[in-house]
Order: structure tokens, then sequence, then C-alpha cells
């Protein structure tokens, strides 16, 4: 009785390994602008979306830059 190969696991381009690395703090930084929201959901349009927008990417550079990703 043969053993089976194992599959090699895929290997990730340096594009990918980044975007996962980065994906990670997707959660946090929705929830931090959600929470800054007045009405705690993701606005569609207006100002409410504007702030929404600005919050998000604020927090997502803060956390970033925390975990050394990026430079500030």
């Amino acid at each position: 009785m043969k053993k089976k190969k194992k599959k090699p696991a895929p290997v990730l381009s340096a594009q990918e390994q980044w975007n996962a690395k980065i994906k990670v703090f997707f959660p946090e930084a929705e929830a931090y602008a959600k929470s800054r929201c007045k009405m705690g959901k993701i606005p569609s349009t207006g100002p409410d979306a504007a702030k929404y927008t600005h919050d998000f990417c604020w927090k997502m550079n803060e956390l970033t830059i925390a975990a050394g990703l990026r430079v500030k």
C-alpha cells in the first residue's frame, strides 16, 4: 500500500502576505469608526460617510504604525 503524498501548501506572493498582515486590523478599525458614527453603523453618503472614512483610515494608520508595518 502506497502512502499518499501531501499536497504542498500554496506559496503566497509577497503582496498576498502583506495584505494578510494588514487585514488583521480591519475589524478593530471598523469597530472604532462605527462607534464614532451617530447611527452606529456604516453610513453610505454625506458628511457621516466622510467622517467614517476618516476615522477608519486614522485608526488603520495608528494600528499599522504600532505593529511596525508602516512608518510615521
